[in-house]
């Protein structure tokens, strides 16, 4: 067993997994962070180095398995958090994390940020969330998964996925001036508890500022009944944009790629249709239109979705290989120039063809609107193992 405690002059606030997961609990002791490393050899043992590193804004406590070793055994990790001390949490490459309640700061005017950077997936269980910012970003295939006893409230929300993960942010009730709900992957991205089945559903979701944009494969999905001031919604890919259980007053809609947008709003609703899916919109009698709607299906085809379950405290595997320098055979421009061109010919052009002929077909049946794009930025990713990136 391996034992590591922070000394009095380490003021950390975040929390890295490199490549590893492991099980974060409250400790309402000490003022320092803890770890508790138990495994099932010492070639294990000495393989997880612990240290605590600068941040770009605090310092971070970082957990990694040695890249230059080869062993195979069990082990169990055990981080142990004074009570809400942390601002940052960010895994990469390594297996599942669960963190247990009163583990995140409890200030209005601190933020928060969860991020997913590989394969493993998180599990936050927490009774009340309060921060400033709420960042949540999955950029691996790794899912996350808050779950909010009774309530989260922030003056600004990000939640956004570019891999093939998941976010599902569960809450009773949500509050918060700025909501940012963006899928630009494969994953999808859940907000709320579980989906009404009528209008009468209590309320649950209140948002000043409300921006929710499919750019690729993955869903955005509202499950829980909501209000907002103002709202903005794009489609760019095959994914759908699911917000008819939240009522907006005054909606901007885009519509770029095939996939559909399903909306409630109250008073003005813009909406520009440049791709082959649609705007459904429910019904409202003070609701002014602007721009090609149908209206919103008896049943509404939403994607499903699935809690993940909190997985026991068991050990868990490891099996890691030594790093080996390998040698990549080099390619001459001339060849690699002629294998660009075929693929070019062979895969593209006909994907574009085809793309062309529905949007220009859907444009003929609608009106055809002239599109201002909105600049739409992504936070960059690390650039090696080494650096955490802190969105606060």
């Amino acid at each position: 067993m391996k034992v590591f405690n922070a000394t009095s002059s380490s003021d950390i606030r975040g929390l890295v997994l490199r490549n590893t997961g492991g099980y974060v609990f409250e400790d309402r002791v000490n003022t320092k962070p803890s770890v508790v490393f138990r495994a099932s050899s010492s070639n294990v043992l000495n393989a997880l180095t612990i240290n605590v590193i600068p941040g770009n804004i605090l310092n971070v406590l970082e957990l990694s398995f040695a890249q230059n070793v080869t062993v195979d055994g069990q082990y169990l990790i055990n981080i142990y958090i004074p009570t809400n001390l942390i601002q940052y949490l960010q895994t990469d490459q390594g297996g599942d994390t669960v963190v247990a309640p009163r583990i995140f700061t409890a200030n209005a005017s601190t933020p928060i940020s969860i991020s997913s950077f590989g394969a493993g997936s998180i599990v936050i269980e927490s009774s009340r969330l309060v921060a400033s910012r709420l960042l949540v970003e999955s950029r691996g295939s790794g899912r996350i998964q808050v779950n909010v006893r009774r309530s989260i409230s922030a003056d600004s929300i990000d939640l956004s996925t570019s891999g093939f993960g998941s976010i599902a942010l569960v809450a009773p009730s949500t509050t918060a001036k700025q909501l940012s709900v963006v899928s630009s992957g494969s994953g999808s991205v859940f907000v709320g508890t579980s989906a009404p089945t009528n209008a009468t559903a209590p309320v649950s979701l209140h948002a000043t500022t409300l921006v929710a944009k499919a750019f690729g494969d993955g869903n955005v999905f509202f499950m829980d009944a909501g209000t907002c001031h103002g709202n903005d919604v794009q489609t760019s890919g095959h994914g759908n944009v699911y917000l008819h259980h939240v009522r907006c007053e005054n909606t901007n809609a885009l519509v770029l790629g095939s996939g559909n947008m399903y909306l409630t709003t109250t008073g003005m609703l813009r909406v520009q249709d440049m791709g082959a899916g649609s705007a459904y919109v429910a019904e409202e009698p003070s609701v002014k239109v602007v721009g090609p709607v149908l209206p919103m299906p008896q049943e509404v085809p939403v994607p499903p979705y699935a809690r993940l379950v909190v997985s026991d405290r068991s050990p868990r595997a490891i099996h890691l290989i030594a790093n080996s320098t390998t040698t990549t055979p080099a390619i001459s421009s001339s060849n690699q120039g002629v294998h660009l061109a075929i693929w070019f010919a062979c895969i593209l052009v006909p994907w574009v063809v085809a793309f062309f002929v529905i949007v220009v077909r859907k444009i003929r049946a609608k009106r055809a609107i002239q599109v201002q794009l909105k600049a739409f930025t992504e936070a960059t990713t690390p650039m090696s193992v080494n650096q955490v990136v802190l969105h606060l």
